[in-house]
């Protein structure tokens, strides 16, 4: 029968927490929410040669839900789904404050539009100059801009359907 003498066991157990402390400080970190949600739409955007739109935003907050709205109907998932992969981040998930902190403190809600490679080639501005839910005809002619700019091949049709949309999303200034 073995005999543990008390040097042993504490020996074996500062052993065993030095292995466990090795092991936590050199595991793989586990992507977050916001990275897996980034990820899959990337990977979905290379197999459909497409882009990806990714919509940062917070849940109950007007100009989100307005953005969210807009992007949830039909007639503009239909024509937006033609060329981009549509992707919503919560700012406040696991992951998402730093996904949207990358582009800079902008507002909320903000979108960037992604090559497959992750790479951004049109975003809602920075700073200031966020325009999240385009709500005057400035900022729609600037969202639409954004939309060409990543995306030339889009029709005129389909921006037609989007700027009707968003005008008639439109809350007039007070």
């Amino acid at each position: 029968m073995f005999r543990y003498k008390i040097r042993d066991v504490i020996l074996l157990t500062i052993v065993t927490a030095l292995a466990v402390a090795w092991y936590v400080d050199h595991r793989e970190p586990r992507p977050s929410i916001a990275e897996k949600t980034r990820a899959a739409a990337l990977a979905q955007a290379k197999k459909d040669n497409k882009l990806v739109l990714l919509v940062l935003g917070l849940h109950d907050k007007s100009w989100c839900d307005r953005l969210d709205a807009y992007h949830a109907d039909p007639a503009i998932r239909r024509v937006l789904e033609k060329y981009f992969v549509l992707a919503r981040v919560d700012i406040e998930e696991p992951g998402g404050m730093e996904m949207y902190a990358e582009r800079g403190e902008r507002g909320a809600p903000a979108f960037s539009i992604l090559d497959s490679h992750g790479t951004v080639v049109s975003d809602s501005g920075q700073a200031d100059e966020n325009f999240g839910f385009p709500n005057n005809p400035e900022q729609v002619d600037r969202y639409i801009a954004a939309l060409k700019v990543a995306c030339p091949q889009i029709t005129e049709n389909d921006v037609a359907i989007l700027r009707q949309k968003l005008e008639a999303m439109r809350i007039p200034p007070e």
